[in-house]
């Protein structure tokens, strides 16, 4: 099939399933329990998220567009909870909800369809870069929005209509959370403490493919402080008998209180780690920034997203591929005397399917956001 017309066929197919998933989540608004329908909505967002890679041919991770759509809806997943407020539930908690859900799920289906359509996947996909673009057509979508079917249709049966509609309703969105919870059987939210143990339980042996460099970044490389976390993992990378994905913590980062800001030494760190992903470039990392458990969720959230994308700014800055760092939050419990933050780095390696997704970005007809 031509490149054209197969390109045509996608964003056709594209809006369907867009249009589609606006009509659900319009329907969802309707459910008066406002964590249901919170829970309902989003789980049909990632659902389409998830049709969209399908015509796309892009990997799905279920993990990671959780974080994206989290990240693009911000504040506006917690408008279902005005439900809870006496007085405003019935006149907000439908109409209003019904309308915003539909908005926000055409706005994110738009976004995702765009970097889709200009070669992205989600290894590349930047949320806060794209925020402006999702809010630009959530906005105006909102604006255009006219009152919703159900809730014109509501307005003109009878009581035990109205009662049957809600049942509906409640089924559906019943059905659309069993659906995205048993049969796409990921976890939700960032990978915990526990999580990343089990991950380097279940690491294998990879082979590294080292690329011969001249001989002053191998001098620094040698030259690492053989108690660093670089120095540690330069050893480790050239253990024949190495196994990945593997983490390590990073010694020379520490966070003051909320700071996000790195100081002298976490940057230099970065950049000895920017020479040994040139070194091997079939090595991609993870980087997690450490946060509380205390306090406001969203903020402790950004935070850790912050210190892990100020860690990878110092990578990219250092020539290395934007595509090759993944950045996430890791919670603890407790923080270095108590006092300091620091952050996590898990080394892995490419495989044959994640290569196409690493050097897929370096194509001049792709976008990276």
């Amino acid at each position: 099939m031509p490149l054209f017309k197969r390109s045509v066929r996608r964003e056709k197919k594209a809006s369907e399933i867009i249009r589609k998933r606006v009509v659900y989540a319009a329907t969802l608004g309707l459910i008066p329990i406002p964590i249901l329908d919170v829970a309902s909505i989003f789980a049909s967002q990632v659902l389409m998220v998830r049709e969209l890679a399908k015509v796309y041919r892009v990997s799905f991770e279920k993990r990671r567009v959780e974080t994206f759509i989290g990240i693009l809806l911000g504040d506006l997943g917690t408008l279902g909870f005005v439900k809870l407020i006496p007085g405003l539930g019935s006149a907000l908690g439908g109409a209003k909800i019904s309308i915003s859900a539909a908005a926000a799920t055409y706005a994110i289906g738009k976004v995702f369809t765009q970097h889709f359509h200009q070669g992205g996947t989600l290894f590349d996909f930047d949320p806060v870069a794209s925020r402006e673009y999702f809010w630009q057509l959530y906005q105006a979508n909102r604006l255009e929005a006219k009152e919703p079917e159900p809730i014109k249709k509501s307005k003109k049966s009878s009581l035990a209509g109205w009662i049957i509609g809600a049942v509906v309703v409640l089924l559906a969105a019943a059905a659309v959370v069993a659906f995205y919870y048993f049969n796409v059987p990921l976890k939700q939210g960032p990978l915990s403490d526990a999580d990343l143990f089990r991950q380097d339980q279940q690491a294998k042996r990879i082979n590294l493919s080292p690329t011969s460099l001249d001989s002053t970044i191998n001098a620094a490389i040698v030259s690492f402080d053989s108690f660093s976390t670089e120095g540690v993992v330069a050893k480790y990378l050239q253990d024949s008998l190495a196994v990945f994905p593997r983490r390590f913590s990073l010694n020379a980062v520490r966070f003051p209180g909320s700071s996000v800001a790195l100081r002298t030494g976490a940057q230099l760190q970065m950049k000895n780690f920017a020479l040994l992903m040139e070194k091997y470039p079939n090595v991609i990392v993870q980087l997690y920034g450490h946060t509380s458990t205390l306090g406001g969720i969203l903020n402790r959230q950004r935070i850790g997203r912050e210190r892990a994308r100020a860690l990878k700014e110092v990578l990219v800055k250092s020539k290395i591929d934007a595509s090759r760092v993944v950045t996430e939050f890791l919670e603890k419990e407790y923080s270095a005397h108590h006092q300091f933050w620091g952050a996590d780095i898990v080394i892995d390696v490419a495989t044959k399917k994640e290569e196409v997704l690493v050097k897929r970005p370096q194509r001049k007809n792709v976008l990276i956001h």
